[in-house]
């Protein structure tokens, strides 16, 4: 089975992020909001909603140094090109670096 170039980067920015986080889990199980984290970034691949909206929104407010390997990953495979630019903007204030797109 072939996979789409969309459904292949998704399947591999989730594995990533799971592969990320199993250094993360504590002995009584996995960590809940490593998992929320990982849920709010594959959010923002979706389609334009309330939810990718609040998704954003928390990542702002909860930003984290390891976001921004994540945020490069989610802007690579992002399809809505106005969406990746807010992306970029988030990623380029929260680092203090310009990407240059």
């Amino acid at each position: 089975m072939r996979l789409s170039g969309r459904r292949r980067g998704l399947l591999i920015l989730a594995a990533l992020m799971v592969g990320a986080g199993l250094g993360c889990a504590r002995a009584s199980g996995p960590d809940d909001a490593h998992e929320q984290t990982i849920g709010r970034f594959l959010r923002l691949l979706g389609p334009p909603s309330p939810d990718r909206e609040q998704a954003f929104a928390q990542i702002h407010e909860g930003w984290e140094l390891g976001f921004a390997p994540m945020l490069l990953e989610t802007i690579g495979l992002s399809q809505d090109p106005g969406f990746t630019g807010r992306l970029l903007g988030l990623l380029e204030e929260k680092t203090g670096q310009a990407f240059g797109y």
